[in-house]
């Protein structure tokens, strides 16, 4: 063999691994979606399913929207922002600036190397009365 066909040999061969280390696929274990473990503030993984967050309730002043997907509430330990999905849009759209609310919410840590979190997540909002 020649030295120029013995170099394109390598880099043929270069080329398929390359594409093969490139080309991974997730690994699915059957009866789970791709993603569904999740790390838990123990640093263990679970499926959300098995672990439910425990709901806290409060009670507190509504202060507004920070943003499309946040609010800010007054709670005794002073202002709070809360996460929200699209589900709670109605009831939010009934409360203006100042009204006593009763909320429900529950709390998601979030670990990233060495950076942790705790987000505040509502799941149900009213008047108060």
């Amino acid at each position: 063999m020649t030295k120029k066909s013995q170099l394109v040999l390598l880099l043929t061969l270069f080329l398929v691994l390359v594409a093969a280390a490139c080309g991974g696929k997730e690994e699915v274990r059957t009866g789970e979606q791709p993603g569904s473990n999740q790390t838990t503030g123990s640093g263990q993984t679970g499926s959300p399913a098995e672990e439910k967050p425990a709901t806290i309730k409060a009670e507190g002043t509504f202060s507004g929207l920070v943003d499309n997907h946040t609010v800010e509430i007054i709670l005794k330990d002073g202002p709070t922002a809360f996460q929200h999905e699209a589900g709670l849009q109605k009831a939010l759209s009934e409360i203006t600036t100042n009204d006593k609310v009763r909320i429900e919410y529950f709390e998601k840590k979030i670990e990233q190397g060495e950076q942790k979190a705790t987000q505040l997540w509502l799941t149900s909002i009213e008047k108060s009365k």
